[in-house]
């Protein structure tokens, strides 16, 4: 759940990265810079005394950063802050995470109240003598039990229907038929390994569509050479 909190020390915005992109770091820079214009927007003055501060939960990261915690600071490469005020904390969730899987007793203990955000109820049991995960727990058990907050749908429900909509929008961009029921048989056997000449159209479609080059090769059999080629035309 991603939300946004007016505190007395300023605003802070929270992100739960459920996956990585190569375009993750862009989409979440875009939410912090909306929301430090939009401070200042509805200020009446050009001020740094109020933080505007990003938090991401950031999963799926695999080897593309090793390290546990990031402070991101906009600055120069002599560390001359442009301004003081705008701040991102990116927590790696999947390195967090090992601490628990391991048992590793002195890490779960500083981590718990991330490690705690992740956990099923049982799990939580764990760390129920903290009064702040002892909270959590009551909180988490009320909101089960209130109809209000009841599962929506399914995590295979959902990823069923974004699949058809996918499908959908692939149709309505120009797709042809064949094309995007190949996308879809990609889409179920892990890549496309159709002829050179319909690989190439369906990475056209596919980048006109906005798709990045690490989602076309997933789904394609085409190399990196050749897509950045075909970006060019």
């Amino acid at each position: 759940m991603d939300c946004l909190l007016e505190t007395d020390q300023g605003l802070i915005g929270i992100e739960l990265n459920s996956s990585y992109k190569d375009y993750l770091h862009s989409r979440n820079m875009a939410f912090l810079c909306d929301i430090y214009a939009h401070y200042t927007l509805v200020s009446e003055e050009y001020s740094e005394s109020i933080k505007v501060i990003q938090i991401n939960f950031s999963y799926d990261i695999g080897n593309k950063d090793s390290k546990l915690f990031r402070k991101y600071l906009f600055q120069d490469e002599d560390l001359v802050l442009y301004v003081q005020n705008l701040i991102c904390y990116d927590f790696n969730m999947d390195m967090i995470m090992k601490f628990w899987y391991s048992k590793d007793e002195k890490m779960i203990n500083e981590y718990k109240y991330l490690i705690m955000l992740d956990l099923e109820p049982n799990d939580l049991k764990h760390l129920s003598n903290d009064r702040l995960v002892g909270k959590f727990m009551s909180d988490l058990e009320k909101l089960n039990e209130d109809p209000k907050f009841r599962e929506y749908m399914s995590k295979e429900e959902d990823t069923r229907k974004c699949h058809n909509t996918e499908l959908r929008i692939a149709r309505e961009a120009g797709i042809t038929e064949g094309i995007a029921e190949g996308i879809e048989q990609g889409m179920e056997k892990g890549i496309i390994q159709g002829t050179k000449e319909a690989n190439i159209e369906i990475v056209k479609k596919m980048l006109a569509m906005g798709k990045t080059t690490s989602e076309i090769q997933e789904l394609v059999d085409i190399t990196i050479e050749e897509i950045e080629k075909l970006k060019k035309i």
